[in-house]
C-alpha cells in the first residue's frame, strides 16, 4: 500500500488551516483537490473525499462543523499523522426499501396503462415523491444507527494503539464559537430547499428506479501500520 508522506502532511496543513479559520471553504476545496491529484496515496483520496462533506463549495464560509463532525476529522488527522491506512469495504445487498420501491413503480405502470396518457397521472407524481422522500430518510437513519461512533476506527483500543507513538499528535478542543453558525440563512435556506424537492418531484420516478437496484454498502476500516516500517512502500518528499 503506497503512503506519501510529503502529501500527507500537506493534507494535515491543510485541515489544520480550515479547522483555525486561516483558509475558508472555496480555498480548503482548491487544496484538498490539488493534492488529491498530486497522489496515488489510497487513504489521502479516502479522506479528500470525506472531507468534501465538511463544507459548502457553493457558498465560501469559515469552518462550520457540529461537535461529531469535528471529532471525526481529528480521527482523520491521527490517521493521517501516521502510516496507518483506510480501506473501503463495499457490498452490493437487497432490503426491504427497493421492494417498496419496486412495488410503487409497479403501481404507476398499471395506474398508467388503465388510464392511459391522461392528465391525472400528474397526481402520481406526489405520491412517488413521498415514498422515494420516506426511502431516502428511511435508509439514511438506518445507515448512521450502524455507523460506530469511532468510525473509521472499529475500537477505543485500536485508537490508543496508533495513538501511542504519536507523541506529537493532540486532538483538538471543539471551538463552541462555531456551534451556532449557519451556512445559509433566511430565504437562501428555503430557496435550497425548494430547488432541491422540485427537482426531486420532477424525477421521482427516476429516483425510485435507482432506489429499486441493489445498493452498494461502503464501511471503512483502518489498518494500523506494520511493525517493520521498512517494508511499507513510501514515496520519499
Amino acid at each position: 500500500m503506497t503512503i506519501d508522506r510529503a502529501n500527507r502532511d500537506r493534507l494535515i496543513v491543510s485541515i489544520n488551516r480550515y479547522l483555525s479559520e486561516e483558509t475558508t471553504a472555496f480555498k480548503f476545496d482548491d487544496e484538498l483537490f490539488a493534492i488529491r491529484e498530486a497522489t496515488t496515496d489510497q487513504t489521502i483520496h479516502l479522506a479528500v473525499e470525506l472531507l468534501w462533506t465538511c463544507y459548502d463549495d457553493l457558498n465560501d464560509h469559515k469552518v462550520h462543523l457540529t461537535r461529531e463532525v469535528w471529532d471525526y476529522v481529528q480521527r482523520l488527522l491521527l490517521v493521517l499523522e501516521s502510516d496507518a491506512t483506510i480501506e473501503l469495504q463495499t457490498r452490493r445487498h437487497w432490503d426491504a426499501a427497493q421492494l417498496w420501491a419496486a412495488m410503487t413503480l409497479t403501481a404507476v405502470a398499471a395506474v398508467s396503462i388503465a388510464i392511459g396518457l391522461e392528465w391525472q397521472l400528474l397526481l402520481l407524481w406526489p405520491v412517488m415523491w413521498c415514498v422515494s422522500l420516506l426511502i431516502f430518510h428511511t435508509r439514511d437513519v438506518d445507515d448512521k444507527a450502524g455507523e460506530p461512533l469511532i468510525e473509521p476506527f472499529v475500537s477505543i483500543s485500536q485508537i490508543a494503539e496508533l495513538h501511542r507513538p504519536l507523541t506529537r499528535f493532540r486532538k483538538r478542543r471543539y471551538p463552541p464559537i462555531i456551534a451556532g453558525r449557519r451556512i445559509r440563512r433566511g430565504w437562501a435556506a428555503i430557496a435550497m430547499a425548494l430547488w432541491l424537492h422540485s427537482a426531486w418531484l420532477m424525477f421521482s420516478p427516476f429516483a425510485l428506479l435507482w432506489q429499486s437496484l441493489p445498493r452498494t454498502e461502503g464501511h471503512l476500516r483502518v489498518s494500523l501500520p506494520e511493525e517493520d516500517s521498512l517494508s511499507l512502500e513510501c514515496i520519499s518528499p
